[in-house]
């Protein structure tokens, strides 16, 4: 544990960030709301799409299912997450003092794929949605918006461990 740069600690702590960012922008259905006379009618996710009926929120499998943009989305949005919590294992290991240059490439690797993934499926969705929703009251939602900061968190990561390879020394 000793032999741990600062770099590589804070990368760990803001992967883990990064894994509860996406985690819960990802499963909850708050990616685009549509509002009707400035109430919120229609709440859309990657898996479900809710309305709020007399207060009570009626939800069902997402209104985009089934479109080949949408399936890319929740298939890089899956495969991000699992890279992410790789990464998140793989660091923690190295953190434990196993030692292994092998698992400090792959974990610098694995955790700029994660972040590719997600920022891919972001940025399709973002275009898609909002061009099949176009001349709606839309607006981005805050899951939307935790899975495009884990994105950015991902962007620091990489960036810190590509200084705490230089300090160990790792090629």
């Amino acid at each position: 544990m000793a032999k741990s740069s600062v770099y590589f600690k804070i990368a760990l702590i803001l992967t883990l960030v990064a894994v509860i960012l996406h985690a819960v922008g990802f499963s909850t259905p708050n990616w685009i709301i549509l509002s009707y006379e400035g109430a919120i009618g229609h709440r859309t996710g990657l898996w479900q799409s809710c309305m709020d009926l007399l207060g009570v929120a009626v939800c069902e499998e997402s209104a985009f299912k089934g479109q080949g943009w949408f399936i890319v989305v929740q298939v890089l949005g899956t495969l991000g997450l699992a890279c992410i919590v790789i990464s998140l294992l793989i660091s923690i290991a190295l953190l434990l003092s196993v030692d292994s240059s092998g698992l400090v490439k792959a974990n610098r690797g694995i955790s700029s794929i994660g972040g590719s993934f997600i920022g891919i499926g972001i940025t399709i969705f973002v275009i898609k949605a909002l061009s099949d929703l176009s001349g709606l009251a839309v607006h981005i939602g805050y899951s939307y918006w935790l899975s495009f900061a884990s994105m950015i968190d991902l962007c620091i990561v990489s960036v810190l461990l590509l200084c705490d390879k230089r300090q160990r020394g790792v090629q």
